[in-house]
Parts: C-alpha cells; structure tokens; sequence
C-alpha cells in the first residue's frame, strides 16, 4: 500500500511538472519565456492596532532574465491612461469613470523591476517632479532549503525558510518553472516563489494564478524615468518637504524650456507647511 501511494504521488508529481513545463515551453516559444503570476497581498502595518492591515493584489511578469512586479490596480490605471493618450475619441464614459475611480483609491502601488541576470532591482516611484527609479542590489536572503512539498494552484512546491530584514521566512518555490524570481523583493531560490509569509504572517504573499500573457509584458521602467541613487531621492524629498512650492517652479521651469507652458501650483492646507508621514510600527523591513 505504501508503495503504491508513492507510486501514485510520483506520477502526479511527474505530470503537474510536464503540465508547468508545457506552459512554461509554449510561452518560451510564443513570448520570449514570459509568464504572469498573479499573488494576493497582506501586511499588517501596525500590532498595537491589529485592523490596520494593507491588502492587495499583485501580478509578477517574467520575460527571462527581467521582471516586473506592478499592482493590479496600477496596471489597469496605466492601461487606460494609455489608451486615452494614444485614442482620446475611442474612450468611454465607463472606462473614464473607471479611472477617475481607480486612481483616487488607496492602496498597494510599489513597481519593482528586477534583471536577475545582474543582481539588480529599482524601485519605481512615481514623484512630483516626474518618475523616478533607484537602482540598487538584489538582496540575498539567507535560505534553507528542506524535503517539505505540497501544491500551490496545481504546482509541485518545495519549502523552504530564511531569514532577511528583521524577518524569518518560510517560501514554497517550483522547481518545475525555472526562474530564481518571487514577489516583493524575494529572490535567490531554484524555482519560481508562489508562496511566502514570515513567521507572524503579519507579511504574505499567495499566488493564486499562473498564466501565460497574450502580449509581451512590459518588464522596462517606463521611458523618461530619471535613475537616482537612495541618498539623491532622500534629499529630493527634504527639499520638496521645506519648501514644496519652490520644487514645482523648478520644475515648471524646466518644462518651459522644454515649450511646455503649463505650470503646476501647490496648495498646503494648515500652516502651509508639508511634514513626513510618521512612521509605521511594524515595516516589512525590520530595523
């Protein structure tokens, strides 16, 4: 009995990893390699006040080497943002509401770009003088690896836990699709991540769809994005926060000599003075 139970797990084992490899093949061949997979996201921001928990949703883009990691929401916004540029005649009152909506709501909207091939990631903000990328080093996160397995949306998984940032992690990757890539910043495992939580789960990621695009994705910051390092944008955030209106001149006047004439003008509410958010009590980067 035993025997053939394991027997049985071997096979299934063997055909979930054809069915991830077919898929995997058939976007290599149609796509350049490309894959999208979609994670739900959780963080609890504060643990004096538990119901302060950040929800949302997450699609990781693979083409090779590259990757990006974009908001749902971010992606739909961009999508429509770009369709009213390029056909202001073809845009629907429904899609112009749905963006309205979209982009007054609050929520997930970090846009990370990795090349995995290099060790190298930004992180794309987008800023009031412009959209802005930092450029710095994947991070290594020290995994163990462990003959733990179980199945994520269909996909034969390995355990695996480590520890990065104040944080212990237990990962589920597939060996099965051959990408060291995660959500977030995870990385550095032989397999693609679908799953990963710290020990707490006051951090999770869960994949919860895997697919093959119908268009190459986007894996490149956005054109026209300035690269700065983390202590340029440290200062660009002070000297917005001490005097924000001068910020905006500066910046009308490089689009003046640029022939744009619109100029952009600051209203702050109070005192008139800007001041920094004050910090959250438990970042997914611990101290």
């Amino acid at each position: 009995m035993i025997k053939a139970n394991f027997m049985k797990c071997a096979v299934l084992t063997i055909i979930q990893a054809l069915i991830v490899l077919s898929l995997f093949g058939q976007s290599q061949s149609s796509n350049n390699n490309a894959l999208c997979i979609e994670y739900t996201f959780s963080h609890l921001t504060d643990t004096v006040n538990t119901s302060k928990v950040v929800t949302g949703k997450y699609c990781l883009s693979l083409l090779g080497t590259q990757t990006s990691y974009i908001a749902t929401s971010t992606k739909t916004t961009d999508s429509l943002m770009t369709k009213m540029m390029d056909d202001p005649s073809g845009f629907t009152s429904l899609e112009q509401s749905f963006l309205q909506n979209s982009m007054a709501q609050k929520g997930t909207t970090e846009r990370f770009y990795a090349d995995l091939s290099n060790k190298k990631i930004a992180y794309f903000i987008p800023w009031v003088t412009g959209k802005i990328a930092i450029y710095y080093t994947l991070p290594e996160f020290d995994w163990q690896l462990t003959d733990s397995s179980k199945d994520i949306i269909g996909v034969r998984c390995t355990k695996a836990t480590g520890y990065w940032k104040g944080r212990h992690y237990t990962a589920w990757y597939a060996p099965s699709i051959p990408s060291s890539a995660g959500p977030w910043k995870a990385n550095g495992l032989p397999g693609l991540i679908l799953s990963m939580y710290d020990s707490k789960n006051d951090v999770q990621w869960h994949a919860v769809q895997l697919y093959t695009p119908n268009i190459t994705p986007d894996v490149s910051i956005p054109p026209k994005t300035e690269v700065v390092t983390k202590e340029q944008f440290e200062k660009m955030k002070q000297d917005f926060i001490k005097d924000p209106q001068g910020t905006m001149n500066t910046v009308n006047a490089a689009n003046a000599a640029n022939g744009n004439n619109s100029t952009t003008t600051i209203t702050i509410k109070g005192d008139g003075k800007l001041r920094p958010k004050p910090p959250i009590n438990n970042p997914i980067e611990l101290p």
